[in-house]
């Protein structure tokens, strides 16, 4: 959930992709929240912080409960620093 330094265009295309396809999958069962790229459309927020996860799955009813959150990784985001 913290940004990746650098992250190349093919790669954050990629996962850009893969974020795409999991809002795909999961409409049906969840109201389905992405944040691609840097975009910061669907928030959690945790104690006092307020998080931008690459997917966020809640429940369809009034509540709009959080059910999932996912994160997608690349090589690049899996490193010592991340």
């Amino acid at each position: 959930m913290s940004p990746i330094l650098v992250r190349p265009v093919r790669e954050q295309l990629e996962h850009d992709r893969v974020i795409r396809l999991l809002q795909a999958k999961f409409r049906r069962r969840f109201d389905v929240g992405i944040n691609p790229g840097s975009e910061q459309n669907s928030a959690v927020v945790s104690g006092g912080s307020t998080l931008y996860p690459d997917v966020v799955l809640l429940s369809q009813d009034r509540g709009r409960k959080v059910m999932a959150v996912i994160e997608v990784e690349t090589v690049e985001s899996v490193n010592n620093l991340e």
